[in-house]
């Protein structure tokens, strides 16, 4: 993707240049690739994005199989069955802590689902402790974070994007 990306849109085709951001499981992306693809990436942005696979019984994989499996993959399964231990790993942001060391990191979770969403309280409450584990983990590594803890929950708070689009700015090479 990056090599599309800078072939069609002027970019700073540097680890300074670059930032990866998402929302939900596009969320778990952007910290998944901003660990395992290290020197690309100057800051990585989790908006109500799981920072963990492997909690709440392997919740994200589960989710990541079965959406691949009806939606991408043609059956297939991206963590397969059972699943790939090495390749849970890999992608497992808490895993791999050392890797957001000089990255801008920029999280926000919801505080208070809806109580009456099934979908929006299995989302965001395991979205929210797994930020917490995480923030945890950065903590004890002495990585630095911005994080947030806002009412609602699973959804794209504007203000939220627009804060982490400033700092994203702030961080990446000036023009």
């Amino acid at each position: 993707m990056l090599p599309r990306v800078e072939a069609n849109f002027r970019t700073f085709a540097e680890y300074d240049g670059r930032a990866v951001a998402g929302f939900s499981m596009g969320g778990f992306g952007a910290l998944k690739y901003a660990a395992k693809y290290y020197g690309h990436f100057a800051s990585v942005s989790a908006h109500s994005g799981p920072a963990s696979p492997r909690r709440d019984d392997g919740l994200v994989v589960h989710w990541a199989n079965a959406t691949s499996a009806a939606l991408d993959l043609g059956g297939g399964m991206v963590y397969g069955a059972p699943w790939d231990q090495a390749r849970v790993t890999a992608d497992n942001p808490i895993e791999r802590v050392e890797s957001y060391r000089n990255k801008r990191v920029f999280l926000v979770a919801g505080t208070s689902p809806d109580p009456v969403s099934w979908y929006d309280q299995a989302n965001e409450t395991q979205v929210l402790a797994g930020q917490r584990e995480f923030r945890g983990l950065l903590d004890n590594a002495g990585i630095p974070y911005e994080s947030h803890e806002e009412p609602g929950g699973h959804f794209v708070r504007n203000y939220m994007v627009q804060r982490d689009l400033d700092g994203i700015i702030a961080r990446l090479r000036k023009a």
